[in-house]
């Protein structure tokens, strides 16, 4: 559990008070009303020291004809990752929506580094034994330097009549300054051996292979061997930046990581009970699968009772990130609930509480990554036939393994109608082909080499017809985007294995299953082996 920030004012005590228990202003009038206001007060000077230390404006004369940026104070409670109270904060931030293209900003699109890269790199790590380090840069955006001609409103509290910041750098809110700052650390980093990788270009790669970068935003994380090689990256970033070093990694991006002696586990627990508190049901009844295998929701019709649209998706938003980072149990589900977002019934509401419910007896659930796994690429893939009952569309999925860990997993409509179930089996093949190649080429780039690797599947039928140019009455429909298949197969670039369909893990992100099926596939992607 990293430290309280070593700046942290020395009257602050760091209790084990939880963060919703103190109110965070929405507005700089509330925090000067709050009773926490001589800790708001200090933030604020905070965050105004380092805008000054880091050279960020000059104050002119307000221009004529030209549009001046707003700006606000945004106040909030830092907590660590066990709810305790760490710090109070205050960033000054641009209101972004008031600047003009062309004038104000250009290119705004800045990269961040995706969850299956992440779990790629944590996978690698533990198949090597090392251990991660996470540094965060202390208000990183004000380190991009800002192109444009921007001029900001002064902050509240330091505001003079006439008087108008220009903007030198960057500052939060601005619609440039994730990109800006990206390339700023990018552009330090490059020339002491590091290289953007192709599959994901907010990971990082030394020459030496031996360490990674891993940028989300102001968070950053290298993956490598305790020694010379990590330290000095560290101290080439404090060099640069004003870096916090917050020790071994814990947390990340909601995530907690625990290391123990047989590996390294992924889970979200603390998050869980914060959506049981959120949507009042701490106390439900919990369940052992998160969808009723027998039973299949169609959308609303007019006799159907009505719930707000906005509390059901509320729920399948909150439900989609735990998908998004640790549980690739609720694939299917919340893919099949989220088609039902717009016009949501009392049946829709009932589903999304099931999956809450079902929450409530896994909540403990992890991803488990143990050390020194031999490397292989295993891919399933696999497809429902139909299931959709407004479209008869197939759902197709995917889950990737590197080793014994789960590093990828995606449940996704298909956008035709298959006509048979080898079809929908063809189909589901070529899109998770697409991610297999995607890993695969992460992969080679990170270990500058090549390991084992296969995509198994279930249907022998769809096998074949990947494997042999056939044409015949039942395939000469399919779209030719879907065939470049068997280009890769005659290649050798992909290697297609049979799999039983008891064995297909996959199965899990294409349908609802019965209990024992359920539970015998989470032992498989969450547990080693």
């Amino acid at each position: 559990m990293p430290d309280a920030p070593s700046d942290q004012d020395e009257d602050l005590e760091v209790t084990l008070i939880s963060v919703l228990l103190i109110p965070e202003p929405r507005t700089y009038r509330q925090a000067q009303q709050s009773p926490d206001w001589p800790e708001w007060r200090k933030a604020m000077d905070k965050e105004l020291q380092s805008l000054e230390e880091n050279d960020v404006w000059e104050v002119v004369p307000r221009p004529a004809n030209r549009r001046v940026v707003a700006c606000k104070w945004v106040f909030k409670v830092k907590a660590n990752s066990s709810g305790e109270l760490e710090r109070f904060k205050a960033r000054l931030v641009a209101k972004g929506f008031s600047q003009t293209q062309g004038e104000d900003f250009d290119e705004i699109f800045s990269p961040v580094v995706r969850y299956d890269s992440l779990r790629l790199l944590l996978a690698i790590l533990a198949s090597k034994g090392w251990h991660p380090r996470q540094l965060d840069v202390t208000t990183a955006f004000l380190y991009g330097i800002l192109k444009e001609e921007v001029y900001m409103h002064l902050p509240e509290g330091s505001r003079k009549d006439g008087m108008v910041a220009r903007l030198k750098r960057c500052i939060y809110g601005l619609k440039q300054s994730p990109r800006e700052w990206y390339f700023r650390l990018v552009e330090h980093l490059i020339p002491y051996g590091f290289a953007i990788t192709v599959f994901d270009p907010c990971v990082l790669v030394h020459s030496t292979g031996e360490l990674f970068i891993a940028v989300y935003v102001d968070d950053i994380t290298l993956f490598g061997e305790s020694g010379s090689l990590l330290d000095s990256t560290i101290a080439l970033l404090k060099s640069e930046f004003k870096v916090n070093d917050m020790g071994p990694l814990h947390w990340l991006l909601g995530i907690q990581i625990d290391f123990n002696d047989a590996g390294i586990t992924l889970s979200q627990s603390s998050y869980i009970d914060k959506l049981l508190d959120r949507f009042s049901m701490q106390n439900c009844n919990p369940i052992s699968t998160p969808v009723d295998a027998n039973h299949r929701l169609t959308k609303a019709c007019d006799e159907d009772s009505r719930v707000d649209a906005n509390a059901y998706q509320q729920i399948i938003g909150s439900l989609m990130y735990l998908v998004t980072a640790t549980r690739p149990d609720l694939a299917y589900t919340i893919a099949h609930l989220s088609q039902f977002n717009s016009d949501p019934t009392t049946a829709h509401m009932a589903a999304a509480k099931r999956v809450i419910r079902y929450l409530q007896a896994t909540k403990e659930r992890k991803l488990f990554y143990p050390w020194r796994s031999p490397l292989q690429l295993d891919g399933y893939s696999d497809s429902s036939y139909a299931n959709c009952l407004d479209t008869r569309r197939s759902f197709s999925g995917y889950v990737f393994k590197l080793g014994d860990s789960t590093i990828s997993w995606r449940c996704r409509k298909q956008k035709s109608v298959a006509t048979s179930t080898c079809e929908a089996e063809y189909m589901a093949i070529s899109n998770a082909t697409k991610h297999y190649l995607w890993t695969h080429r992460g992969i080679k780039e990170l270990l500058k080499n090549d390991i084992p690797n296969a995509l198994h599947v279930d249907s022998l039928s769809a096998l074949d017809l990947a494997s042999n140019p056939k044409i015949n009455d039942r395939s000469k429909h399919i779209d030719v985007a879907y065939h470049f298949i068997r280009e890769l197969v005659e290649a050798g670039t992909v290697t297609l294995l049979h799999v039983a369909g008891t064995e297909n893990i996959a199965d899990i992100c294409t349908k609802g299953l019965p209990r024992p099926i359920h539970e015998y596939l989470c032992t498989k992607i969450f547990d080693a082996k």
